[in-house]
């Protein structure tokens, strides 16, 4: 936020899904930092989870390779 930024939209691309750690570490944790620290706006894209897109290519890649 000192350089100007004021709103932040985070992807945590290295996750598939939601966990806790992530929610609490980059979700809470994160948003609260920004927004102190005078960022305005933040937010998470959720992961893929159980979307069934992510499930159908966890199920290929699965299948590829045993």
């Amino acid at each position: 936020p000192k350089e100007g930024v004021k709103n932040v939209l985070t992807i945590c691309p290295g996750f598939s899904s939601d966990c806790v750690e992530t929610l609490e570490e980059i979700l809470i944790q994160g948003k609260e930092s920004f927004i102190s620290a005078g960022g305005e706006n933040f937010d998470m894209v959720p992961c893929l989870n159980d979307n069934d897109d992510h499930i159908l290519l966890l199920k290929s890649l699965i299948e590829r390779n045993i």
